[in-house]
C-alpha cells in the first residue's frame, strides 16, 4: 500500500475511533472502523467492528454483508465453488 494511502487510512482510523468514543451506540460508526480494519488486512479486528455493527442494528444488511466478506477472505466460510 503507498504511504499516502496508509497515512489516510490511520486518519480515517483514528477519526472513526474518536467519534465511537462520543457514539459507542452507533453502528455506521462500528462498520466504518470494521472498513479500515479489513483494507488494512487487520482481519480479526475488522469482525469484532463488524460484529459489533450487527448486534447494534441487525437490521443492516450491509453489515451482514461485509462482515461475510472478512469471513470468506480469512476462510471462515467455506466457499462452495473450490469444493
Amino acid at each position: 500500500m503507498p504511504r499516502r494511502r496508509r497515512a489516510d487510512m490511520r486518519r480515517g482510523y483514528r477519526a472513526y475511533a474518536q467519534a465511537e468514543k462520543l457514539h459507542p451506540e452507533y453502528s455506521a460508526i462500528c462498520a466504518g472502523v470494521g472498513a479500515v480494519h479489513f483494507h488494512q488486512g487487520e482481519f480479526a479486528e475488522a469482525v469484532r467492528a463488524y460484529e459489533r455493527a450487527v448486534r447494534i442494528d441487525a437490521n443492516i444488511a450491509e453489515y451482514h454483508c461485509e462482515l461475510a466478506q472478512v469471513y470468506l477472505t480469512e476462510g471462515l466460510i467455506p466457499k462452495p465453488w473450490n469444493s
